[in-house]
């Protein structure tokens, strides 16, 4: 729904209301107060370039073209166990 500049002005000024009112929150400590305005500065993460290796068959044509299968000449999982655990067949 596209809103208009006026009411983009609002939101963002009771957003900033209810930020600032900490009795608006069910922790009131001082560090959960810090934590809370830290966290609403920062942007979420952008997660669209990510390889997810356990699904890839449902990435981005652009990353599954960026991954290349490669043969290795000695099996890393049987020789360092203790870097990648127990080694499974």
């Amino acid at each position: 729904m596209i809103k208009s500049k006026r009411q983009q002005k609002l939101e963002q000024k009771q957003l900033q209301s209810r930020r600032t009112k900490s009795s608006s929150f069910a922790t009131k400590t001082p560090f959960r107060d810090a934590e809370r305005n830290f966290k609403s500065r920062l942007p979420q993460p952008d997660f669209s370039k990510v390889i997810d290796f356990d699904n890839l068959e449902n990435c981005l044509d652009e990353i599954k073209d960026k991954v290349i299968e490669v043969e290795l000449t000695a099996d890393l999982g049987e020789e360092c166990e203790n870097l990648f655990g127990k080694y499974q067949d």
